[in-house]
């Protein structure tokens, strides 16, 4: 009797703790310190959710794919030898072996290799830059934010599903890890695609130039500022100023070829000057023969008294000759 009421005491206190473990836990009292730097979260762009402490907040559609993972579990029906297994997968990324011992996930990289090849590439790009240095500094300042935002108390208190203490540290691992990821890949591209570090070393040196002209107390008008500060210049022509040097390039391949335009041209010039004169000494040669020729046909040309005495003549001479009877 006595061992059958040790065994049903045992198994009712195994009961009573499974039902205590799988009962979703009330979120501890956050410390005012937390709640004044969860305030700034969502300035974050993160969601309301993961900054709110509120115990009634509906999930949203970013945390769609926990809730779903969390509530297929069969937690239910778990038994003390599946305590050891691998946790579930979920819609996220695929758990590596590392998530599945929640011991072995604490030594796992914060990042991954593409976001730490990124964050090597940007600590290179900004080494004599100091305001893209400046600029990782505030991105580090706001990646230190969503660690903020994304801690235990209020995953839990976003997303009450979620009730073990080892899931919520897996997925708040994972949503920080793939969201630094992110963050970081992407500034990478922006800094090369838009040539900010470029526009950093420039808004630099521009900065310093204009704090040594403030320390000499130029005049607007004085003729060191002229390159500097010209009243009817618009914002437009401060624009395009940046294509002044590829326009010069432009500008001298455009003069050299002009240059070699005008050279054949000259030399077209000069062919067609000789032609002309050319043209010009057949046409008086040709002038020359013509009025030789007037002045001949002119000196053999009969006149009406020449040819009168010419008929005279001839009349004489046939009657000269025809034989007289």
């Amino acid at each position: 009797m006595d061992a059958s009421k040790n065994a049903g005491s045992s198994a009712q206190r195994a009961s009573a703790a499974r039902r205590a473990t799988l009962a979703p836990r009330q979120p501890a009292p956050e410390p005012a310190a937390k709640r004044a730097r969860a305030s700034a979260a969502p300035v974050l762009g993160l969601p309301y959710a993961l900054a709110s402490s509120g115990p009634s907040y509906a999930p949203t559609a970013a945390s769609a794919a926990l809730l779903e993972a969390a509530s297929a579990e069969p937690a239910a029906s778990q038994s003390a030898g599946d305590a050891t297994s691998n946790p579930p997968r979920t819609g996220i990324t695929a758990p590596t072996q590392n998530e599945s011992n929640p011991a072995d996930a604490q030594d796992e990289p914060p990042l991954d290799e593409e976001a730490m090849a990124a964050q090597k590439e940007m600590a290179a790009m900004a080494e004599n830059n100091p305001r893209l240095k400046q600029m990782n500094v505030a991105l580090e300042k706001f990646l230190g934010l969503v660690d903020v935002a994304t801690e235990e108390e209020k995953l839990s208190a976003a997303i009450p599903q979620l009730a073990s203490s080892e899931d919520l540290q897996r997925y708040s691992r994972k949503l920080v890890r793939q969201l630094k990821g992110f963050v970081m890949t992407q500034n990478v591209k922006l800094v090369q695609g838009f040539e900010i570090d470029v526009r950093m070393a420039e808004l630099n040196d521009m900065i310093a130039e204009a704090n040594e002209r403030i320390a000499q107390k130029l005049a607007p008008e004085s003729e060191e500022m002229k390159d500097a500060w010209r009243p009817h210049i618009t914002a437009a022509q401060m624009t395009l100023a940046r294509q002044i040097p590829e326009q010069q390039e432009e500008l001298k391949s455009l003069e050299a070829e002009l240059k070699a335009l005008e050279e054949e041209n000259a030399r077209e010039e000069e062919s067609l000057r000789s032609e002309v004169a050319k043209y010009e000494s057949q046409l008086s040669s040709m002038r020359n023969g013509l009025v030789t020729l007037d002045k001949t046909v002119e000196a053999i040309s009969i006149n009406a008294d020449a040819e009168k005495n010419m008929h005279e003549t001839m009349d004489i001479l046939l009657t000269e000759v025809v034989p007289r009877g």
